[in-house]
C-alpha cells in the first residue's frame, strides 16, 4: 500500500503547505477547477487543510487494503444430501461455506416444491407427501449445493399404554416406567411425562424419582393426538437403615481378657484383624423394613426381622440395592466383631457397650420370653444398637476355624455353613458376649433362638 506522505506528495499537499498559499493552488500548473484522473477519483483544486487531505489519504489506503484482502467463497455443500421426512416433521440442514474466512458468507435457501416442504435459514418444515429439492446458494459466487428431501406420509398414533398402572416406591428410590404406541409403526412416537405431585415424585423420560412418601399420578402424553394413559403411585417411607460410620483400625479378635473362662473353643486363638473403615447399622433390620422390599408393604413395625435364612437375605439385599442403586451387603464377621466391641473407640467391654448386660441388652433375664423393638437399650460407643442380645446375626461369612496369624479385611470360608454372631432375648448372659460364635446352613429358617437369626448391613 502506499505511504500517506507519498499520496499526499501527488495529489499536492507538500507544495501547498511549503508556499503558505491562500485560494487556490493548482496541481501541475492546471486551472482553478475540479479534475478527474484515473479510476473516476475525482480531486478538488480548491485549497485545502492538510489534515483534510490526510483523511482523504487514509480512506484511499483502508480501501485500497480491503479490496487487495477480501477473500471469495470458492465452495458451499450440506450436511445431508438426503433426508427422509414425516409430514410434521422438521429437520436442520447445515450450511459450510469455504473458505473459512470468505469475506461474505451469506446464502439464500430455496424449496423446489414449497407445497411438500419449506425452508427457513435451514430448518426444513415437512408439509405433506412427496418430494423436493432443498437448495443452498450462496451470495458471493452464486455457489449451491442441494439435499433431495422426500416426504412420507405420517401414520398417526392410535394409542399410547403404560407397562404398570400402579406402582409403589421407597422414599429415595427410582423405577422406569415404559410408554407402548400404537400402531407399532407410528410416524411420531414421541411423548412427554409429567406428575402430578412433584413433591412426592418427579419422572424424566419415564424414570420415576420417588422423593418423599405420598401418592402421585405418572402421566404420559403423545404429541401426536394427544393421547395419554396414568399410572398410579404409592411412595412409602424408605426401607434404607440408618447407618454409622466404624473407621478402619487394627484390633484383637476372638477370646481376649476380658471374655474370662466365657470363651469357647472356636473363639481361640486370639488373633490380630487389620480391616478398613465401612458403615454398619445402627439397627438390625427390622420387620417393616423386609415388607417395604419384598412386599411393597408397610405393616411391621420396629421389630426385627427373624426366622429367614441366609439366602433369603441375600435377596433380600440384591432387591434393595436394585431399588436404591446402592452397594449393601451382609458384614464380614471380622467387621462384626470390630463394631459390636466399639472399633477404635472400643472400652474393652465384655458386652457391646458395656459390662452391665441389663443396660444394653434384651436377654434370658429380662426379656419376658419376648424380643423387643429396636433401639429400646443403651448403645454402644460407636452409637450402634442390640449387638448383645435381642435377636442373634447371620454375617457373610463361611465357619472357619480361627488362625494365630494376622489378618487384613478376612473374608471367612465359602463353607455353606455361615457364621451367626451375638445372643437373642431367648440366650443367658454367657452366649451375649462380643466374641461368640456359631453356624448353620446357609438355607435354615426354622425355629427361634440361634435359628431365628436376623442380621444388619453394611454399606462400603
Amino acid at each position: 500500500m502506499l505511504e500517506i506522505r507519498e499520496l499526499t506528495r501527488r495529489v499536492g499537499v507538500k507544495d501547498h503547505v511549503k508556499n503558505g498559499a491562500s485560494g487556490y493552488h493548482l496541481l501541475n500548473g492546471a486551472k482553478p477547477e475540479s479534475h478527474t484522473r484515473g479510476n473516476n477519483l475525482k480531486i478538488c483544486t480548491k485549497k485545502r487543510s492538510l489534515k483534510s487531505v490526510v483523511a482523504v489519504a487514509v480512506c484511499l489506503v483502508v480501501t485500497i487494503g480491503f479490496i487487495a484482502c477480501k477473500k471469495s467463497v470458492t465452495e458451499v455443500f450440506l450436511d445431508k444430501v438426503i433426508l427422509m421426512l414425516v409430514e410434521g416433521e422438521t429437520e436442520t440442514l447445515v450450511a459450510t461455506v469455504l473458505p473459512d474466512n470468505a469475506s461474505n458468507r451469506n446464502v439464500v435457501w430455496t424449496s423446489s416444491n414449497p407445497a411438500v416442504a419449506t425452508v427457513n435459514n435451514g430448518l426444513v418444515s415437512a408439509l405433506t407427501e412427496g418430494a423436493t429439492i432443498i437448495t443452498v446458494t450462496t451470495q458471493d459466487g452464486n455457489h449451491t449445493a442441494s439435499c433431495a428431501v422426500t416426504v412420507a406420509k405420517a401414520i398417526p398414533v392410535i394409542s399410547v399404554k403404560l407397562n404398570k398402572t400402579t406402582l409403589t416406591l421407597m422414599d429415595g428410590c427410582k423405577d422406569t416406567l415404559i410408554a407402548i404406541i400404537f400402531p407399532d409403526d407410528a410416524s411420531n412416537k414421541n411423548v412427554t411425562w409429567t406428575s402430578s405431585n412433584t413433591n412426592v415424585a418427579t419422572v424424566s423420560n419415564g424414570i420415576i424419582t420417588a422423593l418423599k412418601a405420598g401418592t402421585a399420578k405418572i402421566i404420559v402424553t403423545t404429541r401426536d393426538g394427544n393421547k395419554s394413559d396414568t399410572c398410579a403411585l404409592i411412595v412409602s417411607p424408605s426401607a434404607e437403615p440408618e447407618m454409622v460410620l466404624v473407621d478402619g483400625g487394627t484390633f484383637t479378635m476372638g477370646c481376649t481378657s476380658e471374655q474370662g473362662s466365657d470363651c469357647e473353643k472356636i473363639e481361640n486363638p486370639a488373633h490380630q484383624v487389620t480391616l478398613s473403615g465401612f458403615k454398619i447399622s445402627k439397627y438390625v433390620i427390622t420387620r417393616r423394613q423386609w415388607n417395604l422390599v419384598m412386599n411393597n408393604d408397610t405393616s411391621g413395625g420396629n421389630i426385627p426381622v427373624y426366622g429367614i435364612s441366609w439366602e433369603q437375605i441375600h435377596f433380600f439385599i440384591t432387591r434393595l440395592n436394585n431399588l436404591t442403586g446402592k452397594q449393601y451387603r451382609l458384614p464380614t464377621e471380622a467387621e462384626w466383631e470390630y463394631a459390636a466391641r466399639g472399633g477404635n473407640k472400643s472400652k474393652g467391654y465384655k458386652y457391646s457397650g458395656s459390662d452391665n448386660l441389663d443396660a444394653i441388652a434384651w436377654y434370658v433375664d429380662n426379656s419376658g420370653g419376648q424380643i423387643h423393638p429396636v433401639g429400646t437399650k443403651q448403645p454402644n460407643e460407636l452409637g450402634i444398637y442390640d449387638m448383645s442380645g435381642n435377636i442373634s446375626e447371620w454375617v457373610e461369612d463361611g465357619y472357619g476355624s480361627y488362625s494365630v496369624e494376622s489378618q487384613t479385611n478376612p473374608q471367612g470360608t465359602s463353607s455353606s455353613y455361615k457364621v451367626i454372631r451375638n445372643g437373642s432375648y431367648l440366650s443367658v448372659a454367657k452366649t451375649c458376649r462380643v466374641t461368640v460364635r456359631t453356624s448353620m446352613n446357609q438355607s435354615s429358617v426354622t425355629g427361634t433362638g440361634w435359628s431365628g437369626s436376623g442380621f444388619r448391613l453394611v454399606h462400603p
